[in-house]
């Protein structure tokens, strides 16, 4: 699949390594994601980046404009993603650090002792066109580059802590903080100064950027403008931008989509800032996107409605016929839903969260307190009894059974500044913007940090088991608190350093170091004795987990399982098999991989879909692969739907075939691995 960003042309997918054929006009910002690797450039730029599946990098194009990159080659490896500005290139590794390359005046060099000293820890690198924006785990930001395009952030250094998220224009960024506050810098001619509207600039919730302008929508659902390109004047429809629920932006035009469904633009007409020919139809608009020059709106009906420049997709004249059923965007409509073990909660387009089933498990989300504070939500967590909401503002929202976290007035004043929520079975663990944690809920699983808060400090992620938690330090040690399986470290203390990732059981953690080894502890039934396999435990790249067993992809695409065998544990009877592997899939008790071959492994439980030999003869041609709790799903590059496993966890799709063929599904999906670290049931 190829995806481009205010780019008017489509291309064709290319082998991944190979650019000879590639149809790539000059000056397009392009992102080809591949089934193994990813390709990088800048819409002004004249060099592409390769990034692939193992982690390493390889460049061509303009040798002065980030085509080569043989100075840092040999340090371009466990690489996560790469940003591009017009002529240099940046790559953040998995270990948090960062590596440059290309013009130096325009962001290529990185290796200056400020830089190498304050480039750890990184989470996120965002470019403009000229510079480079790197968001630290500590919620600080680092940047280099041209200085009067954003290179220099000196005058407002102090300013950038706190922030939640970094956004850029054409040579200007602007950076969110977690009290709803933004920071920004760069040229002045592109929205580098905020400083006429400072004081409207509060409570905000998200930023958009065109080529020379920003624009904030605030937690009251009102828009404030800056810059001096296309969309800074508000003045026609300021009286009408009021419920927004999230923007788009062409290079010099601004769309936004109301509570209500409605769409307002304003900006250059030449760009989509003028929409009043297609206004009758923009109505139940569900998500917007947007070319250079030109957006599209999805309706709730699934037709689609287009205006701006002709030549960069504003007509759709000519397919419009065909331009119905249309699949929605993942910000409509439920974009995600949570369970408990007794209820559900649902997360909607526009920040709100309903629930059902029993109200003592968070089944109710009506009351006065919710019906008020459920609103601005990003992310809903689920416990075995109990939810908590992570709302844009950075608070939490807590409901269900008091003692298993559903009740968390006691640390409700700490739990500001959030980033990310992580659920054991009966408790709760924030990670603040900050580096600290806060805890709430059942004592014995987690719910009490108090013992290791010393030791919580400049922590960058979290992951659970069923009764403990651990975390990872940015210097990459880990610390563990609860009552259950993994609480102790003594055994392997001294091996836990340089930590990337971790992964859990539900009694066990595997921890993938900077050298590509894995570390264990916790109940050996579940995982947590590696010792048979560690041997094998080399140059690993990703770890998935079911309930007590898991499964280890390296870099030559072979994978390493261990723990409880019925739960896929035990990889010896399709060992053969498991080469080439792209991806791992895991549900409660049995795994499933994608070879480069299009073809499923499986194994563990029957039950969860550990056995596929029944639609063996269906997986060839795999393109995307999706684990539930106790089935799998794999979506063949025809777009059709095979499932397996339990019939009551969507093993059979047998009584839906109509809606599972390529008119309602996407074919251009690809195998991408999950989360690092992430855990199925």
């Amino acid at each position: 699949m190829i995806t481009s960003r205010k780019a008017p042309s489509v291309f064709a997918e290319h082998p991944c390594g190979s650019h000879d054929n590639a149809r790539l006009e000059p000056g397009e910002t392009v992102t080809a994601t591949m089934h193994r690797c990813r390709i990088v450039s800048n819409r002004r730029a004249f060099a592409f980046a390769l990034l692939r599946r193992d982690g390493s990098v390889c460049t061509w194009g303009a040798l002065d404009g980030g085509g080569d990159s043989t100075k840092v080659q040999a340090k371009l490896t466990g690489v996560q993603h790469i940003a591009a500005s017009s002529h240099a290139f940046a790559a953040l590794r998995g270990d948090g650090q960062v590596l440059a390359w290309g013009n130096p005046k325009w962001g290529g060099k990185a290796d200056t002792l400020r830089l190498r000293t304050q480039l750890q820890g990184v989470r996120e690198v965002v470019s403009s066109g000229a510079a480079f924006a790197a968001l630290r785990h500590d919620a600080t930001v680092v940047t280099w580059g041209f200085p009067r395009c954003g290179g220099a952030s000196v005058h407002v250094q102090k300013e950038l802590v706190g922030v939640s998220r970094v956004v850029a224009a054409r040579y200007a960024f602007a950076a969110l903080r977690t009290d709803g506050s933004v920071v920004t810098w760069g040229s002045m001619t592109s929205g580098g100064d905020s400083r006429e509207v400072e004081g409207e600039l509060v409570g905000v919730r998200d930023i958009v950027a065109s080529e020379e302008a920003f624009a904030a929508i605030r937690s009251d659902g009102g828009v404030v403008t800056w810059g001096q390109g296309g969309g800074r004047d508000l003045s026609a429809v300021r009286h009408q931008l009021h419920g927004i629920q999230w923007m788009a932006a062409t290079d010099s035009a601004f769309a936004a989509v109301r509570m209500d469904g409605r769409v307002i633009t304003w900006g250059s007409p030449e760009s989509g800032g003028d929409s009043l020919a297609v206004q009758s139809h923009l109505r139940e608009v569900v998500h917007i996107w947007s070319t250079a020059r030109a957006f599209a709106a999805l309706r709730q009906d699934g037709s689609v409605v287009t205006w701006g420049a002709a030549e960069y997709g504003g007509d759709s004249g000519h397919v419009q016929a065909q331009l119905c059923d249309v699949l929605q965007a993942p910000l409509t409509g439920v974009q995600h839903i949570a369970a408990s073990s007794h209820a559900f909660a649902a997360l909607r387009g526009d920040g709100q969260v309903l629930a059902w089933g029993n109200p003592k498990w968070g089944g109710k989300a009506d009351t006065l307190r919710l019906r008020t504070q459920l609103q601005g939500v990003r992310e809903v967590v689920s416990s075995g009894a109990a939810f908590a909401a992570l709302r844009h503002d950075a608070t939490v929202v807590t409901w269900g059974f008091p003692r298993c976290g559903g009740a968390s007035v006691h640390v409700q004043k700490e739990l500001v500044g959030v980033s990310r929520v992580v659920a054991a079975r009966y408790a709760f663990a924030a990670l603040r913007t900050d580096g600290s944690v806060v805890t709430w809920g059942s004592m014995t699983s987690g719910g009490d940090s108090r013992e290791v808060e010393g030791e919580l400090v400049g922590v960058r992620d979290i992951v659970a088991s069923e009764e403990a938690f651990a975390a990872i330090r940015s210097d990459g040690g880990v610390v563990t608190w609860g009552q259950g399986g993994g609480r102790d470290l003594s055994a392997v203390r001294h091996q836990l350093h340089g930590i990337q990732w971790m992964a859990a059981t539900d009694s066990a953690f595997a921890a993938v170091r900077m050298d590509g080894r894995v570390i264990t502890w916790g109940s050996p039934e579940s995982g947590g004795d590696s010792l048979a396999v560690q041997s094998h435990l080399r140059e690993v790249v990703h770890i998935w987990s079911t309930a007590r067993a898991f499964a280890a992809l390296r870099q030559d695409g072979s994978v390493v399982t261990w723990g409880a065998a019925e739960y896929g544990g035990d990889s010896g009877h399709v060992q053969a098999q498991l080469c080439d592997v792209l991806q791992v899939a895991a549900s409660h008790a049995a795994f499933a991989a994608l070879r480069e071959d299009g073809t499923i492994v499986s194994w563990g439980s029957a039950g969860a879909g550990g056995d596929s030999r029944q639609v063996a003869e269906q997986l060839s041609e795999v393109r995307h692969l999706a684990a539930s709790s106790g089935a799998f799903a794999a979506l063949t590059a025809g777009g059709r739907v095979v499932a397996w496993g339990s019939p009551e966890a969507g093993g059979d799709c047998a009584g839906v075939p109509d809606a599972l063929w390529p008119s309602s599904w996407p074919t251009a999906c690809h195998a991408e691995p999950r989360q690092p670290g992430s855990r199925t049931g």
